[in-house]
């Protein structure tokens, strides 16, 4: 539940971040992003993303925590 809020937070950001990028390399003032829907849409592709980001950050901390639990030397 945390990891899809903070990634609903990280996702918004990204798209400020791309909206951003997009107006400097155009050199645009404004962008109009045709509505709700194609805007929602982009906003659920980084949410997906930024999700399966964090889930690789989670399994990798778990596995971390389990070696070092197990005093497996890490390679």
């Amino acid at each position: 539940m945390l990891r899809l809020a903070v990634a609903s937070i990280l996702g918004f950001v990204l798209f400020m971040i791309e909206t951003m990028i997009v107006m400097e390399l155009k050199n645009y003032h404004t962008i109009d992003y045709g509505g709700l829907g194609p805007f929602t849409s982009v906003w659920a592709m980084n949410i997906f993303f930024v999700f399966a980001i964090l889930t690789q950050i989670k399994i990798w901390y778990y596995n971390q925590r389990q070696r070092q639990s197990e005093n497996v030397p890490f390679h």
